[in-house]
């Protein structure tokens, strides 16, 4: 069975995010930012269902510079699903990324690397 609109937008913003690490800090800190999130009982699977906690946890950790982390995932996110970036780094983002779940179900969008495979909601 193909997995739903909202597990792939889930799937999608999972990926980004761990992209988005590894690009920006390397594959050890990327490792390292999945284990302090683990240990603050946010694991793997659950990044995009708690994305606003991923970032709170983050902050206290990182500082404000976790800010740049979330704002290239949400940024990447947008451009999987072939949607303008009409945000700025200081927008609310957790909103911006509700805004675009909510139309990847209304308009079953598919991320660009599962391609049109995922028909179900």
């Amino acid at each position: 069975m193909r997995p739903n609109l909202t597990t792939t937008f889930h799937d999608t913003v999972s990926r980004c995010f761990a992209d988005v690490l590894e690009t920006m800090l390397g594959r050890t800190v990327r490792i390292m930012i999945l284990d302090i999130l683990e240990t603050n009982g946010i694991s793997h699977t659950k990044i995009s269902e708690e994305f606003s906690r991923v970032f709170e946890v983050l902050a206290k950790s990182f500082g404000a510079s976790s800010r740049v982390v979330q704002h290239k995932t949400i940024a990447e996110v947008y451009r999987e699903y072939s949607q303008k970036i009409d945000f700025g780094f200081y927008d609310k983002l957790d909103e911006r990324l509700s805004l675009l779940r909510v139309k990847v179900i209304r308009s079953r969008l598919f991320p660009r690397h599962a391609g049109q495979e995922d028909t179900s909601t």
